[in-house]
């Protein structure tokens, strides 16, 4: 490390710190020392980030992004008027991204990483160590952001469980410390949740800009991600309708408001296939079923198939749907492993199945449910979970990069789990109340679900 990354990252730590500094009141005591202790997990993971990729790894997309953002950034150093905006048009996707020389993915979740990494290197010098603790710290403010929608939505008592879902899941902290598409898109995440959530409690004008912000960073990355929020919105939007608007006591089954938001999921799908055709239903099912070849003719390493012999019909693929599932939410098991980081992230996942199998021991499937049944937050978390395990289960044939793939479902799926193995009521939101602000968000009252 040169000196002068050196004191660019102590100013970009001393910078963040900073404004984590200025959000102090929001948390109590007992919320504040976890607070630091994510914030200091994710400088730390920046740094072993950087030592993992080069000396186990010897490279990878981190490497790649830094080696052509360095080129760019010379160009942009000899002529800003004509390769800045060229760089921002790669960032976005848009616009004259002309380069003279190639850059691999432009127009894509690729070159937008690569213009991202050639801003960071021309503003504050080029070292993988400083791109890094961007990117990681940019990722710790939107799982933050995650965090004070949690907190709003359970009582004081279990505001350290969520916390530790939200920031310290190792696996989550440690693939979001780094210049990848996850931590760009962990960035965006949170602040789509504040959105959300900001909407459901009525504050429409509000939610929108912040969900433009937060939405942005991941339709660049990771677009498919926004296809899984979209589809578990609809089942927040009827959760939250059902308990809190009509005011029932739990939901029921309402034939006309199922039509309507399964035309609204279906209207949402296909816009977002036309903005996205990568990612259109169709072409996921081809692409799927052409992954899951692949990984069924690769043997050794941590390559998988979900299955030998593979069916590229939509219903095929829903026939390895619940094994996909498993797969996105507790592999590598312990004897899978195949080397160091492969284990710390088996470790994790074995003990959220252990977890989630003690919740099953000791309550009843209706009992569990009718816990989580009543937070629209927790159900929204079930099905974002579901739909974006699925899909990372199908389309994925490596266990070593699944953990990466699968980062912006593990902090939902822990905070279920952990809900669910501590026991004890989950809240019901009810209408607004002038009261604390502590969360950033609109106070609510809490009560607790019998």
């Amino acid at each position: 490390m040169t000196p002068r990354a050196l004191v660019a990252m102590l100013g970009i730590a001393i910078s963040a710190a900073l404004v984590l500094a200025m959000q102090r009141r929001r948390y109590d005591a007992r919320e504040t020392g976890w607070v630091i202790a994510a914030f200091i997990a994710h400088l730390i993971s920046a740094v072993l980030q950087v030592l993992v990729t080069t000396r186990f790894y010897r490279g990878g997309d981190v490497t790649l992004y830094q080696y052509t953002g360095r080129q760019i950034a010379r160009l942009i150093d000899f002529d800003p008027g004509l390769f800045l905006p060229r760089t921002l048009g790669l960032v976005f996707q848009t616009g004259d991204h002309v380069f003279p020389f190639d850059v691999i993915g432009a127009g894509a979740s690729t070159g937008t990483m690569q213009g991202i990494a050639a801003l960071i290197i021309w503003s504050l010098g080029d070292s993988l160590y400083v791109s890094g603790l961007v990117a990681s710290l940019g990722a710790f403010f939107g799982q933050l952001a995650l965090y004070r929608v949690f907190r709003a939505h359970v009582p004081l008592e279990q505001r350290r469980t969520v916390l530790l879902a939200a920031l310290l899941v190792p696996s989550v902290v440690f693939w979001s410390s780094a210049l990848l598409k996850e931590s760009v898109a962990m960035a965006g995440l949170g602040w789509v949740l504040v959105a959300m959530d900001r909407f459901f409690r009525g504050e429409r004008l509000r939610s929108l800009p912040v969900l433009f912000a937060g939405a942005t960073p991941i339709a660049l990355v990771k677009p498919y991600v926004l296809f899984a929020l979209v589809l578990s919105s609809v089942v927040w939007w009827y959760w939250h309708r059902e308990l809190h608007v009509a005011r029932r006591p739990r939901v029921r089954l309402r034939p006309g408001y199922v039509v309507l938001a399964g035309v609204g999921a279906v209207v949402a799908m296909v816009l977002l296939g036309q903005v996205f055709p990568r990612y259109a239903f169709d072409n996921v099912i081809d692409e799927a079923s052409r992954l899951q070849a692949v990984g069924a003719q690769v043997s050794g390493g941590s390559n998988y198939a979900l299955a030998e012999n593979v069916r590229g019909s939509p219903i095929g693929q829903l026939g390895f749907a619940p094994l996909a599932l498993f797969t996105a939410l507790f592999r590598p098991l312990i004897f899978e492993a195949r080397n160091a980081p492969m284990f710390v992230n088996a470790l994790e996942m074995t003990l959220l199945l252990l977890l989630f199998l003690r919740a099953l021991w000791e309550h009843s499937w209706r009992s569990l449910w009718s816990r989580l049944g009543r937070s629209p937050l927790f159900v929204f978390a079930i099905a974002f979970v579901a739909v974006f395990g699925v899909a990372v289960g199908l389309a994925s044939t490596n266990l070593g990069t699944l953990s990466r793939y699968r980062v912006p479902l593990v902090p939902f799926f822990a905070a279920v789990v952990l809900l669910l193995a501590r026991g004890g009521p989950l809240p019901v939101w009810t209408e607004e109340e002038p009261g604390e602000k502590a969360s950033g968000l609109p106070s609510s009252r809490l009560r607790s679900a019998s």
